[in-house]
């Protein structure tokens, strides 16, 4: 036997023994609610959803994953207790080892509660600049017209780089436009967040391309080059106004060129998925029912006339128009499954 197999027989059956023999002992805790046995060595891994995971958690309530406790709040009541009432002890994220390494870390939802996450925050929720939103709406609809996949995808990657980065978005061959599509695949290709075997064996990113569980560390190889440049983006030499340029301005000499950079990458991401989907169930609802689309359109133009686009100043005046945000809302909404990590666990609500 060569020295690599060796070694390699070596450190399987370590892992294989810690898993089988020292993990299980130090699983019992009485204060955690009971789940049901995974397989053996790795756990509930191969069950981890790679869609539909709010309705798979659903189904699951409360699931243990290869040496990780997780535990599924399914109850509304025990949502706003523990993620509202004890919101300093479940506000922390846990480490996702393969978004680190695709170089998504910057981004708001990915990063670990403290200093630097509380200083991110603000920036990202400062008000959009309307001007911009509408300017760019407007330049948006002469692509209705247009194949509607496409024109969904400009319009929702269009509307974001303008507010961020002062950026136009006027053909498919726009840099921005395929950078940010790659790093949408590259995304959908790693699945939900913490439910590769990378996230639960930070080693594996350190073994073979041919080792099992190792898959996903080619997507990183490919994309992650892109989803840097996507990051460090925006050329501030010529920027136009948008949220980058104000921001730098506001901050004067001051160096926070990563927050910076880690709120405009989280306002980025927002568009992959919330805005392309909603936009996608307003464009259905209104094909199949055209008379809300002419009554929507006549409370409007009464409001705002045919040449403007209404502010949300004017939402109390449109209320046939503001049923119609709800139910699209409502209908295309995008379910939250990103996990929250406990830095404190109260034996009290354990117990209940």
């Amino acid at each position: 036997m060569s020295l690599a197999l060796y070694c390699l027989a070596v450190l399987s059956g370590t892992i294989t023994l810690f898993w089988c023999v020292v993990l299980p002992k130090s699983r019992k805790d009485s204060t955690l609610p009971p789940g049901p046995p995974g397989d053996p060595v790795i756990g509930n891994l191969r069950h981890m959803p790679t869609e539909q995971s709010a309705l798979v958690f659903h189904e699951w309530s409360k699931k243990y994953v290869l040496g990780r406790r997780i535990i599924i709040l399914d109850i509304h009541q025990a949502d706003v207790d523990l993620l509202e009432k004890r919101s300093s002890n479940c506000s922390d994220r846990p480490v996702f080892t393969l978004y680190e390494l695709l170089g998504r870390s910057p981004s708001l939802p990915f990063m670990q509660y403290g200093k630097r996450c509380t200083t991110r925050a603000p920036l990202v929720f400062e008000p959009a600049q309307h001007r911009q939103l509408q300017g760019d709406t407007n330049a948006g609809g002469s692509d209705v017209g247009t194949k509607s996949g496409g024109f969904r995808n400009r319009f929702a990657t269009r509307i974001i780089s303008q507010i961020v980065a002062g950026h136009r978005i006027i053909s498919n061959d726009d840099w921005y436009l395929q950078a940010s599509n790659m790093v949408y695949e590259a995304m959908t290709r790693t699945g939900p967040p913490g439910s590769s075997p990378i996230d639960f064996l930070p080693a594996l990113q350190y073994f073979p391309n041919w080792f099992p569980g190792t898959s996903h560390m080619g997507v990183v190889k490919r994309w992650r080059p892109t989803v840097w440049e996507l990051h460090d983006y925006p050329n501030l030499g010529n920027a136009r106004s948008s949220f980058i340029l104000a921001q730098l301005e506001e901050m004067g000499d001051e160096k926070h060129d990563h927050d910076l950079a880690g709120a405009a990458a989280t306002m980025f991401g927002a568009e992959e998925a919330t805005t392309w989907s909603t936009l996608t169930v307003f464009i259905l609802a209104m094909i199949l029912h055209p008379e809300c689309q002419v009554k929507a359109q006549k409370e409007i133009d009464s409001v705002v006339g045919d040449l403007l686009l209404p502010d949300f100043e004017d939402r109390e005046n449109l209320p046939f128009v503001d049923c119609i945000l709800q139910a699209v809302l409502h209908v295309g909404k995008i379910p939250f499954s990103m996990q929250r990590h406990v830095t404190a666990w109260d034996l009290g609500t354990a117990s209940e």
